[in-house]
């Protein structure tokens, strides 16, 4: 009886030495392979990060090469021709809302279109072209007095004084100092001055 008690002891023991071996076992090979999950994972990690940086650099890269190149003219932008003359020596700025054959023409476009020009600024709501170009502006003015009102003067290439307009700008009022000045007459360059030199009448 004795002897069926031992046995039977020593078959338990082994059995749940057997079970313990195997816990172990199996548990070690699990965390092998957590380990190197982990460390695929890092390595896919590092990979990913590379690989996305890459697309990322690369999709910048597209963008700033579709926007350079297609970027439009719009229909609600302004063209500024600005034209230098040898002669005199004046630049004029001509301000226009864009010609509709210009809307939505790129830059390459607008620089065949304006082959004489040089462009000095390109966006979709402002084009600044430049020429130089012989001659004098016929734009030079010469602000005097006329039948007591202020009349605005032009003067061609001989340097004559030709009426242009007599403007409704009353010199009763004006004081002594801009009498004089007109008086001597008040010489502007260009519409943009002509229109400074009114307002100060004004």
């Amino acid at each position: 009886m004795k002897k069926i008690g031992i046995t039977f002891f020593v078959v338990i023991i082994f059995i749940m030495a057997v079970l313990i071996g195997y816990y172990v076992f199996t548990l070690n090979k699990i965390k092998d392979e957590n380990e190197k999950l982990i460390e695929l994972s890092e390595k896919g990690k590092e990979s990913e990060e590379k690989i996305l940086e890459i697309t990322n650099e690369n999709k910048i890269e597209d963008v700033k090469q579709v926007n350079s190149s297609s970027d439009k003219v719009s229909p609600n932008g302004i063209l500024i021709l600005k034209k230098y003359y040898k002669d005199c020596k004046h630049t004029i700025n001509d301000y226009s809302q864009i010609p509709e054959e210009l809307v939505n023409l790129t830059e390459k476009d607008v620089l065949e279109y304006y082959k004489d020009w040089e462009l000095k600024g390109f966006s979709p709501n402002e084009i600044v072209l430049y020429k130089e170009v012989n001659g004098s502006c016929n734009e030079h003015y010469i602000v005097k007095e006329k039948d007591g009102f202020i009349a605005i003067y032009t003067v061609d290439d001989n340097g004559k004084e030709i009426l242009k307009e007599k403007t409704k700008i009353s010199t009763e009022y004006l004081t002594q100092t801009d009498l004089i000045k007109i008086k001597d007459g008040i010489r502007a360059n260009g519409r943009e001055e002509l229109n400074a030199v009114l307002e100060d009448f004004e």
